[in-house]
């Protein structure tokens, strides 16, 4: 086997590279007006400034409105698990005050 047709890699320059999404600082303001600019593309927040492309600004809004359903899922959950421990507590108590009247008669 001749030394020709050996590929060697430099494992140096593996850790410089790296596959995948591009995580990227999210320095994003929190306000929801913002000012199109049709001439660059982009949007502006008209209260401080910051310039956010569009397609920045319509995946922060679905994911919000993804936590907003989320939250409202897991809510109606929790009310029908509250829900069922009260008909449970009512039972119990209907249960109690039959057992007292008939301690109270038999006594």
């Amino acid at each position: 086997m001749s030394d020709e047709k050996i590929l060697t890699f430099d494992l140096s320059l593996k850790k410089q590279r790296k596959r995948g999404v591009k995580k990227r600082e999210f320095n994003r303001c929190n306000h929801n007006q913002m000012l199109a600019d049709e001439h660059n593309k982009v949007l502006e927040c008209s209260e401080c400034g910051y310039i956010m492309y569009p397609w920045d600004y319509v995946f922060d809004m679905a994911k919000k409105e993804e936590s907003i359903f989320n939250h409202l899922k897991y809510t109606k959950m929790e009310q029908i698990k509250l829900n069922e421990d009260l008909v449970e507590l009512k039972r119990k108590i209907r249960n109690a005050k039959s057992q007292l009247k008939r301690a109270t008669r038999t006594a």
